[in-house]
């Protein structure tokens, strides 16, 4: 805007002098013919007070040209005045800090460059002074905060039961896998005697379906335009680690299709009923080390070698705590540290496994399970985690909606790769 004036200014400044030079030009034969009549003798006094008249009045327009040649070039030009000339400078030089303080100096014009002086240019020594916040009188008000772009957050415990896993990623509506319900047999027959038929094998399906789950927030416009953080990467990093925490937790203790989750491997009617060979402590409320021998040679050898235990950091501190009738350690720290295995296989935290009731979990907990998880359980995702961005539907309240959505589904598919430990009641 300042440079459009600018040049306005400049452009009506060459009219006028090329004005104000034809005037001079024309106006100076006219003077010169008035001095020469008034000069002579032969006019009568009426005739002389007409050309006084007429000199006057040249003279009056001359100089009304003068006062708008240096209205056209004073500052602001067109006959604005110095007032609203620095009202307009006022609005250019805040519109230029603003600038400033949101993408720094480097995003400023040439123009809007003149407005703004860094303490190096304008000679000043930099110096930082903090003033008492709590005193108006002082200026206090004035003193603003440093801010740490850096947002202090909780940690999410979430189960890595997606990790142990058979995890498969489909574009179908469900998945179906089929399953060997019964094995075929083989007995020994006399060379002569009549065969008859022996166990045949059976089959069935197992049935996973990607169920949807969802998350959604509303952020004002407000709060998206001031906030100094990404709002939007912040959701999103969020409702991703919620799914985690859901998906996780859903594939220990989920409850099945009829209430629209994973069925949870703790939750299978086999295995939460110890129809797969499950272990029972000796002592009530308590873990035994007996009982965790007999857990594991209880796995079928081959679901050894990939087999995995799982349990909650306070089970584990209860393992570490078994001692022998000396009150020596059972679990002994190797070069310092305690061992990452449990009879030479690892374990992996679950915080969503069942507590025992000395840990705030309840009686007869499945504390400890320990198998091949590949073998024993899978899981299904649909679609991973996808958001939407909803900024027309919520305009009517100042803000913009996220939702994200996330469609998995697990379900326990050989229940004999797998066992648990529950404590006694």
């Amino acid at each position: 805007m300042a440079t459009d004036i600018k040049q306005a200014q400049e452009q009506v400044g060459s009219t006028f002098h090329l004005f104000q030079q034809y005037l001079d030009e024309k106006l100076g034969a006219v003077r010169t013919e008035v001095e020469a009549l008034k000069s002579n003798h032969t006019l009568t006094g009426e005739d002389k007070t007409l050309l006084e008249r007429l000199q006057a009045d040249m003279n009056a327009q001359a100089a009304d040209l003068k006062r708008l040649q240096v209205a056209a070039n004073a500052p602001g030009g067109f006959g604005i005045s110095p007032e609203m000339e620095e009202k307009r400078l006022q609005v250019e030089r805040k519109n230029a800090f603003n600038k400033v303080l949101r993408n720094g100096v480097g995003s400023l014009s040439q123009e809007e460059r003149k407005h703004i002086k860094l303490d190096v240019e304008a000679g000043v020594n930099t110096e930082y002074k903090a003033m008492y916040s709590n005193d108006a009188t002082t200026g206090g008000f004035l003193t603003t905060p440093e801010y740490v772009n850096q947002l202090i957050e909780f940690i999410v415990l979430v189960s890595p039961m997606p990790g142990l896993v058979d995890m498969r990623y489909t574009v179908k509506p469900w998945v179906m896998t089929p399953r060997v319900t019964q094995v075929p047999s083989a007995v020994r027959v006399a060379e002569q005697a009549t065969r008859t038929e022996t166990q045949n094998p059976r089959f069935g399906l197992v049935q996973n379906f990607p169920y949807e789950s969802y998350a959604f927030t509303l952020v004002s416009r407000t709060d998206l335009d001031d906030a100094e953080l990404d709002l939007g990467e912040y959701l999103m990093r969020s409702f991703s680690t919620q799914f985690a925490k859901l998906q996780g937790f859903e594939y220990l203790l989920g409850r099945g299709s009829n209430s629209g989750e994973s069925l949870g491997l703790l939750n299978d009617p086999v295995i939460n009923n110890g129809g797969n060979g499950s272990v029972t402590t000796a002592a009530t409320g308590a873990l035994d080390y007996p009982a965790l021998v007999k857990l594991k040679q209880s796995l079928k050898p081959n679901y050894w070698p990939s087999s995995t235990w799982i349990f909650t950091n306070e089970t584990l501190g209860a393992i570490q705590m078994l001692t022998d009738s000396q009150n020596r350690p059972l679990w002994v720290p190797f070069g310092g540290t305690l061992p990452e295995t449990l009879f030479g296989r690892p374990y992996v935290i679950m915080p969503d496994m069942p507590q025992m009731a000395a840990n705030g979990g309840s009686a007869g907990a499945l504390a400890i399970a320990v198998g091949s998880f590949k073998d024993a359980y899978q899981g299904v995702v649909r679609k991973q985690v996808s958001m939407q961005t909803l900024y027309e539907r919520y305009a009517d309240q100042n803000a913009v909606g996220f939702f994200a959505y996330f469609r998995f589904g697990g379900t326990v598919k050989l229940q004999e790769a797998v066992k648990t430990l529950r404590v006694k009641p």
